[in-house]
């Protein structure tokens, strides 16, 4: 989808992947009958599609949110990062709306419920629960083929991006820092944020689905204050930024790590403590996806931005499944064993944090790459003694 907005265009190859979200979305709900295996395969096949869809929203969000910005550098990157700021509400909606349907037609319904019998009620509930996810796309379709292609894209000599990369090269060594570090990023964030629950069930074993989505919107709302904050430190300079969040986040997750075993008599101190832990992730959320889009010149802006965001795709299967393996091991033993699956979990999160912010730094150094490749990719303006900006060719 990255490639097809550089090549067509951004808004037909947005009209393209928020229909092929939606349509994932209706499916996922409606499609899966039959038998167990027939129930399976239709609900992986439609949940591909919204991947599919999802995954081509990055690049074309991130560069028509740059582009429409119209402002200096600084104000590119606010605007590409308040576009992502509204992933917050989603985030909490998802427990929120599961959390209705439970006290409604759901009721009764639990997690791990082994041999359940079947019941019309809860099979409406997460039918309904995983097709509403149409609904909010469905307009903005319509909205996506109403919008006018930015002055900056139509201004931008149009050829295929891909000859254009080979022609230039170079790129590669940028994407040390936007795919690789996001690669890293997403290693650790979604390896814990996909087992948040498991994570939270473990701090509090015997909590009920309400309060398990309760306690999981509260971690949410963790999200908002950190992206609030991060975009309004963006005029520091988004490279700056992003090392510094993935030191932070070290930090802050080898101190929750040491502390984790001594906290489980407190688990309210716990949870509060992993919160600020998940918070903290969505500083280098937003920077790693306002960072590609302030690096790569418009002609292969969306190309190179779509590629960074499959990396970082990569780096959620591998933290999903290295993470979970971890709390896998611990299954079915004492709670001490299980909070300690946790702590290695965290631990193995402090390498990828350390990893994202050595790739910041060494992959957008100026001697990493040719003068000429550092003017055609990456132009880089110094500001002061403190910071350099970042500013796209016109």
């Amino acid at each position: 989808m990255g490639y097809m907005g550089d090549a067509v265009g951004r808004r037909p190859a947005m009209v393209v992947t928020l229909s092929v979200m939606a349509a994932g979305s209706l499916l996922s709900g409606l499609a899966p009958w039959g038998s167990a295996t027939a129930v399976w395969a239709l609900l992986c096949a439609s949940r591909f599609l919204i991947g599919v869809g999802a995954g081509g929203v990055y690049p074309l969000s991130a560069a028509k949110a740059v582009e429409d910005s119209g402002g200096d550098t600084a104000a590119k990157a606010q605007a590409a990062g308040w576009n992502l700021f509204w992933r917050n509400p989603a985030v909490l909606w998802v427990y929120l709306f599961g959390y209705i349907l439970v006290l409604g037609i759901g009721a009764g319904a639990e997690f791990d419920m082994e041999r359940q019998a079947y019941n019309p009620s809860w099979d409406a509930a997460w039918r309904i629960h995983l097709a509403f996810g149409a609904l909010p796309v469905l307009p903005l379709i319509w909205l996506a083929w109403r919008e006018k292609e930015s002055e900056e894209f139509q201004r931008a000599a149009r050829r295929d991006p891909l000859e254009a990369l080979k022609q230039e090269g170079g790129w590669w060594r940028q994407m040390l820092c936007t795919g690789g570090a996001w690669f890293c990023y997403d290693t650790a964030y979604y390896g814990n944020a996909l087992l948040q629950p498991k994570i939270l069930n473990t701090i509090f074993p015997e909590d009920s689905i309400e309060g398990e989505a309760l306690k999981n919107l509260g971690v949410g709302l963790s999200g908002v204050l950190f992206s609030l904050v991060a975009i309004w430190l963006l005029p520091l300079g988004t490279r700056q930024l992003q090392v510094g969040s993935f030191l932070f986040t070290a930090a802050l997750t080898v101190g929750l790590a040491a502390a984790w075993m001594p906290l489980g008599q407190t688990p309210g101190l716990q949870l509060f403590l992993y919160a600020m832990l998940y918070g903290s992730f969505w500083v280098s959320k937003i920077t790693t996806y306002v960072l590609p889009s302030e690096v790569y010149r418009v002609e292969v802006r969306s190309t190179l931005n779509g590629v960074s965001a499959a990396c970082g795709k990569l780096g959620a299967i591998l933290g999903q499944v290295v993470f979970d393996s971890i709390l896998r091991s611990a299954a079915g033993k004492s709670q001490t064993e299980q909070s300690r699956a946790v702590q290695r979990v965290l631990y193995a999160s402090v390498w990828f944090s350390l990893g994202g912010a050595v790739l910041t730094l060494v992959g957008l150094k100026v001697e990493c790459c040719s003068r000429a490749s550092a003017r055609r990719l990456m132009p880089i303006r110094p500001m002061s003694s403190r910071r350099a900006q970042y500013e796209p060719v016109q």
